[in-house]
C-alpha cells in the first residue's frame, strides 16, 4: 500500500484511496509499512507547529484506518516520543506546545492526537 504524504494544507477530497486493500499486512510488508508510517509522522512532527502537526497526524491515522491499517500502540509511541524529543531539543517548540493546550478548542483537545499531545505535555511537566 502507498502511503500519501499528509500536511494540513492539502485538501483532503485530493488524497487518493489506498492503491491496495491492506486486509492483512504481514512480515516484511507490516515492518515497512511501519517505518514509513513512522518516517511521515516524525517528518510532520519534526517540521510543523502544534496547531499544524495536529491536523496533519490525524489525517495520516484517520487513512490508514479507513484502509485498514491497525498499527495503533506503535503509532502513539512515536507520536508521543516525536513530541517529546523535540520540545527537549526546541525550546521555542515547547512553548508553543504549552500555549497549544491553552487555546486549543475542545474538539481538538479530546481528538485522539490532541491526547496524544497532552501526554506528551505531560510527559513534558515531569521533567
Amino acid at each position: 500500500m502507498e502511503v500519501p504524504i499528509f500536511n494540513a494544507a492539502v485538501d483532503l477530497d485530493g488524497i487518493p484511496e489506498a492503491v491496495i486493500s491492506p486486509a492483512i499486512i504481514e512480515g516484511n510488508n507490516h515492518q515497512t509499512l511501519y517505518q514509513e508510517i513512522s518516517r511521515q509522522i516524525q517528518g510532520i512532527l519534526r517540521s510543523q507547529e502544534p496547531e499544524k502537526f495536529v491536523v496533519s497526524v490525524q489525517r495520516l491515522l484517520d487513512f490508514l484506518a479507513k484502509n485498514g491499517v491497525e498499527l495503533e500502540d506503535l503509532q502513539h509511541q512515536v507520536i508521543i516520543q516525536g513530541i517529546v524529543q523535540r520540545a527537549q531539543q526546541e525550546p521555542l517548540f515547547k512553548e508553543s506546545l504549552f500555549r497549544w493546550e491553552q487555546v486549543t478548542s475542545p474538539t481538538e483537545r479530546i481528538s485522539l492526537m490532541g491526547e496524544l499531545v497532552r501526554f506528551a505535555i505531560a510527559l513534558l511537566w515531569e521533567e
